[in-house]
């Protein structure tokens, strides 16, 4: 009898100790469009604490996504001369808040291309295509509360964008340029993931004791 009630003991408390904890992530997002050359703030980004005994905050992540999309360059030869170019076309962006500590978010998005011009007064134009990048950080514990308020709480935090054009070049000759901006869209998202906290042994072992007496009880009222 003792073996048997030790074995089934032992079993249920196991069988409660295999059970998994469970996860699950709150995301929030905010996106902002318009013409490169920009800046402003996403305000009302929700902060978040514990719920309770059961769920603890695992990890925080931050992601920025930039996409462009059009803008135009004229490339003229302005001397009797031939001339090249190499070229790269695009946007900066990145994101910052005084409110919440963030690492380095900042993007990149562009493509590039090689011209070559014959001689005084060719030209030539480069329509902008559509390009995307995205970085995805996660934010140390150590810094949860950093910055004016912090990720955790039960008020709002702002974070802050900004977005110019990037061109960079390279050739020969005398050449000069004419430009219109590309239009940019960008979304900002905040994951907070938590876990179910797994029982203190205690209470799993007080758990096994009571489907242990239970089961006894079924055992008896069967004689």
């Amino acid at each position: 009898m003792t073996t048997k009630k030790i074995s089934i003991f032992f079993a249920v408390t196991s069988l409660v100790m295999a059970v998994p904890a469970f996860a699950y992530t709150i995301s929030q997002s905010q996106v902002f469009t318009g013409i490169t050359n920009m800046s402003g703030s996403l305000p009302d980004f929700n902060q978040f604490d514990n719920h309770g005994d059961i769920w603890q905050l695992q990890s925080i992540q931050v992601s920025f996504t930039l996409q462009t999309s059009g803008g135009y360059l004229e490339i003229y030869n302005n001397s009797s001369s031939p001339a090249s170019i190499t070229f790269d076309f695009g946007t900066n962006g990145f994101i910052a808040s005084t409110d919440v500590c963030l690492p380095d978010m900042s993007l990149q998005v562009y493509d590039g291309n090689h011209i070559e011009l014959s001689n005084l007064g060719d030209s030539r134009s480069y329509d902008g295509g559509i390009k995307t990048n995205t970085k995805l950080v996660s934010i140390g514990e150590t810094f949860w509360n950093a910055g004016n308020k912090g990720f955790e709480g039960t008020g709002t935090y702002t974070i802050d964008y900004s977005i110019s054009q990037w061109f960079d070049w390279s050739g020969s000759g005398w050449i000069r340029f004419d430009s219109l901006p590309p239009n940019a869209s960008s979304i900002v998202t905040v994951l907070y993931t938590y876990n179910e906290t797994i029982p203190e042994p205690a209470t799993i072992a007080l758990l096994g004791t009571g489907i242990l007496v239970f089961l006894l009880k079924r055992k008896k009222k069967k004689r």
